[in-house]
């Protein structure tokens, strides 16, 4: 830097004067953000089983595969997967993988995902809605889910299952064993398409 750092801004050196019409009147406070919006961290599965991943050809001390010059040292965070499994509620497992760094270049390399990871963050047996508020939900959860999952063993599709129990409920009520997932197809009219 030629003529040090930019440390003076133009809104220090010169402040606004507030509003005329806001005499002492402080600014309004921003809404709060609502609930629920944004991603999990892997910190909000503590009870999530902890998986810790090397990398599987560098370690720290070795030299940067990169510019060859460098050292690799281990980073304190690691790089984090969690993968979430179907089970009663549900179940967490949080993959830390090991990331390093070349001291010289500044280039990170992170351990591969191990297979049972998994490409996508939930296991296909998990359904939409993981947690239940009521008693009675919870037991309308583990039936839906106990459902999908029959459905998917016989090589079915959940949501077709699903959406012909519904569609046909009079008649699943008055002969239920005709609207098994690995039969229901027969049990539809020749004029329902799915």
């Amino acid at each position: 830097m030629i003529f040090g750092a930019k440390t003076e801004k133009t809104g220090q050196l010169f402040p606004q004067p507030p509003p005329a019409g806001s005499q002492g009147a402080a600014a309004p406070a921003p809404p709060p953000k609502r609930r629920g919006h944004g991603r999990r961290a892997a910190g909000d599965y503590p009870g999530a089983k902890l998986v810790k991943v090397p990398h599987p050809q560098l370690h720290p001390g070795d030299p940067c595969p990169d510019c060859k010059q460098g050292k690799l040292c281990l980073l304190k965070g690691p790089a984090q997967i969690v993968r979430i499994t179907a089970q009663s509620l549900f179940a967490a497992t949080r993959f830390e993988l090991e990331k390093l760094r070349c001291k010289l270049c500044g280039r990170t390399f992170t351990a591969p995902a191990p297979p049972e990871a998994g490409l996508e963050k939930n296991d296909p047996n998990v359904g939409p809605t993981p947690g239940y508020k009521t008693q009675n939900g919870a037991r309308l959860g583990d039936l839906f889910m106990s459902l999908i999952h029959t459905c998917r063993l016989c090589a079915g599709n959940p949501p077709d299952d699903l959406n012909a129990l519904q569609r046909h409920a009079k008649e699943a009520r008055q002969h239920p064993t005709r609207w098994f997932p690995w039969n229901y197809k027969q049990a539809l009219p020749a004029d329902d398409t799915g």
